[in-house]
């Protein structure tokens, strides 16, 4: 339940947007994207007027985004790029989900393995018990011969 909310994080999807387009994408580009999100676009803007303000005044303001080309003073002419920290944070966090996945994976295995080896022990034990139990025949021959073996000796 937690994990759904954190995929559902307006937060992750702005950086896993960034991304997905490794050689950068425009304003105009996101903004379109979010068109039908007007709630999240409010806080992807703030990162990327913030991402441009530190690259015009020289400021070191934290967002996930930075400005990769500047074609005018336009917020449409400026195209964004994801920030190293923001995508290796991100490369870190796609890591754990798949750690997660694979620790899951592994748990099962475990389990079953654990299951298949009891219930191998408990038929070992039921045909071994079976095995004792057995009435032992011993062939009237074979026991004429071991008579005969040992008075000959």
């Amino acid at each position: 339940m937690i994990e759904e909310k954190i995929e559902d994080s307006i937060h992750l999807r702005a950086v896993r947007y960034g991304a997905e387009r490794p050689n950068g994408f425009s304003y105009t580009d996101i903004q379109r994207h979010y068109s039908k999100r007007s709630s999240e676009w409010e806080v992807v803007n703030v990162f990327l007027l913030a991402a441009k303000r530190n690259k015009e005044s020289g400021l070191n303001t934290t967002t996930p985004f930075q400005v990769l080309r500047n074609r005018g003073s336009a917020d449409e002419n400026t195209d964004f790029i994801l920030s190293y920290e923001a995508a290796f944070n991100y490369i870190d966090f796609l890591e754990l989900q798949q750690a997660r996945q694979n620790a899951r994976s592994a748990f099962w295995t475990a389990l079953m393995a654990i299951v298949i080896s009891i219930v191998g022990m408990c038929f070992s034990i039921y045909f071994s018990q079976k095995q004792i139990d057995a009435q032992v025949e011993i062939d009237t021959e074979q026991y004429q011969h071991l008579i005969e073996t040992i008075k000959s000796k």
